[in-house]
């Protein structure tokens, strides 16, 4: 399902205009990235919990080259699902 699928459908079983939904989506998009930017977890029960976890710098190589290169510390993000798909 694609975004603009998303936002069509959500607007049309919550009752409120595709604009609305695409909103409350942009919304609760700003408010997972600032909550994980603030190095804390965001759970939602009926989808998942989305962590930050901080990754120590490490060794890699250029795929093209095999050139070795150093890959820098940062933090990426974890997602567990809440139900598993059968």
């Amino acid at each position: 399902m694609t975004q603009t699928e998303f936002i069509k459908r959500f607007a049309t079983e919550s009752g409120m205009t595709q604009d609305a939904a695409k909103n409350c989506l942009a919304l609760a998009g700003q408010m997972v990235e600032a909550t994980m930017r603030a190095g804390e977890s965001v759970k939602f029960p009926c989808l998942g919990t989305f962590t930050p976890v901080a990754t120590k710098e490490r060794q890699g190589r250029n795929p093209r080259t095999g050139e070795p290169l150093t890959i820098p510390a940062g933090v990426r993000i974890k997602f567990k699902a809440a139900f598993e798909v059968d």
